[in-house]
């Protein structure tokens, strides 16, 4: 080889080199190094406006302390900010939008009642740390961090998709790949619809008597997770994925409901339906899990694998006279692990995962809030 081509190839070795070396020290630090609030509306006084920064990525905060009221809202801020070590700026309106754009922090920030916003700092190896804006105000029940961002979405029932046909469901706008409420809906049954209720929509789940493809009986089921549209008559608790991403410890869950048990208790027995004594019950239950596995949590509340049930609390509901408003507490059995997932389930009737229930059995629920004490 001549002693160019032997210059060249090592050249050419370095310079590859060079490059590798470059890709593996991409960096993953983003940082805000101020925010500051420069304008607010008219009456709005700002006090301060905090950085809390968290070893979890999504779970950066920016607190606005302000002197607003509810007769404030709606209200706007306009905030100077400055960052380092990010190749791009997403901004996402709210908890529930599904559209990000990029934002160079020029535009206004508008808060209605109770809501926050979202940010995401993307790093040069394409980390991407998240930093919610909320705030902390005079405003009854509104605009504090932990009462307000840490809901699930889309609790008052108000968004759906769909209506009026076989394909109706909660809107399962996606927050971090989440879908949060799903129901048990599929194309020959849909035994959770909207209805209306205290104040707007609620989900109202009703237990139907099926007798199409399947001869069964199917509970109304409101959840948070994901339904699978495969059915499996040995097996019903495996067609349900219950569990959403969540990261705090509530004390307790606080919700409207209203039910009315159906006349005949019932099951499928050898392909026929058959009465059972007694009356049906409704019922609702909450567990804070945490799980220690690879990719996304797989849980139909048997015990699992890499599932710990962190608290957990339940209600059996029986008939109502109207709407009434009922809390179940939580109680922890683990003192110290933080959840990595929350799991709520409502259904018209206790037994339904068994195929058991009282066809018209109808379970209303409405306004669900998670407390923080």
């Amino acid at each position: 080889m001549s002693t160019f081509n032997r210059l060249f190839v090592l050249a050419a070795a370095c310079s590859l080199a060079f490059s590798c070396d470059k890709v593996n020290k991409l960096s993953d630090q983003t940082s805000i190094d101020s925010f500051i609030v420069t304008a607010a509306s008219s009456g709005v006084k700002v006090k301060s406006v905090e950085i809390i920064l968290s070893d979890n990525p999504d779970d950066n905060r920016i607190v606005i302390t302000t002197d607003a009221t509810n007769t404030d809202y709606p209200y706007s801020v306009l905030v100077e900010a400055t960052f380092s070590g990010a190749e791009k700026i997403f901004y996402i309106p709210t908890l529930s939008g599904s559209e990000s754009q990029e934002w160079d922090f020029m535009s206004p920030l508008t808060f209605t009642y109770g809501q926050t916003y979202r940010f995401v700092l993307i790093a040069e190896s394409g980390l991407v740390n998240t930093y919610t804006i909320s705030l902390s105000d005079n405003a009854t029940g509104g605009g504090d961090y932990l009462e307000e961002l840490f809901q699930i979405p889309n609790s008052d029932f108000e968004q759906w998709i769909n209506t009026n046909t076989n394909k109706v469901n909660l809107n399962p706008t996606s927050i971090e790949g989440n879908n949060y409420w799903c129901t048990a809906n599929n194309y020959f049954v849909q035994g959770t619809l909207p209805a209306s209720g205290p104040n707007g929509l609620c989900a109202q789940m009703t237990t139907k008597k099926v007798d199409f493809v399947y001869r069964t009986i199917a509970a109304g089921t409101t959840f948070t997770g994901n339904f699978s549209s495969n059915v499996n008559l040995d097996n019903p608790r495996q067609m349900t994925f219950f569990g959403s991403h969540f990261i705090k410890r509530p004390t307790s869950m606080t919700f409207r409901m209203s039910y009315k048990a159906g006349e005949q208790l019932q099951k499928v027995e050898n392909g026929n339906f058959v009465n059972l004594s007694g009356k049906d019950r409704g019922q609702a239950w909450v567990q804070l899990l945490y799980y220690s596995g690879e990719g996304e949590m797989e849980y139909h509340k048997d015990p699992a694998a890499n599932i710990k049930v962190v608290g957990s609390g339940e209600l059996v509901i029986n008939d109502t006279n109207g709407w009434v408003e009922a809390t179940i507490d939580i109680a922890y059995t683990d003192q110290t692990t933080i959840p990595n997932y929350i799991a709520i389930v409502f259904t018209s009737s206790i037994r339904g995962d068994y195929f058991e229930g009282a066809p018209g059995s109808v379970l209303m629920i409405d306004d669900v809030r998670l407390n923080y004490e």
